[in-house]
């Protein structure tokens, strides 16, 4: 359970987490070991009011200091089941409005859960010690739509 804007309490849950992406690139030809990692990170809403749902996928761009090529990626969605979906989900001339605070913090969730889904995935290879930063939503400047 969580509290929005409003101080209205919303019930939701963690429906799903479903790793719709891994790619795993070459290591780099130098000998040293790798310590710094740069990410990037994208962020995508689908809201979908019938079903009261959320989903959030979490994209993650890995690559290593002096290299233009990314070394991996990752792309997680996360859904979650809203109860009162239509407090927080309001379409108005095909924008899609959420509660700041509350998809703020659902977008937490999912990169905490990508986090770990990257740590398990890489593990075991040269991107073992990539391990994604803690990011808060609340830093984060643009967060698209997908259909």
């Amino acid at each position: 359970m969580a509290e929005d804007d409003e101080n209205t309490n919303i019930d939701y849950r963690l429906k799903t987490i479903e790793l719709q992406d891994f790619k795993l690139g070459n290591p780099p030809v130098s000998t040293e070991k790798i310590t710094k990692f740069h990410f990037r990170v994208d962020v995508a809403l689908k809201p979908e009011k019938e079903e009261k749902c959320i989903g959030i996928a979490i994209e993650v761009l890995i690559s290593i200091p002096n290299q233009v090529e990314t070394v991996g990626s990752i792309k997680v969605l996360n859904v979650f089941e809203i109860e009162d979906a239509e407090f927080v989900i309001v379409k108005t001339t095909e924008i899609t409005k959420f509660s700041d605070n509350f998809y703020k913090k659902l977008i937490d969730i999912s990169i905490s859960n990508t986090r770990g889904i990257m740590y398990s995935q890489f593990r075991g290879t040269f991107l073992h010690k990539a391990i994604l930063p803690l990011i808060s939503g609340k830093t984060l400047r643009r967060v698209k739509s997908f259909a």
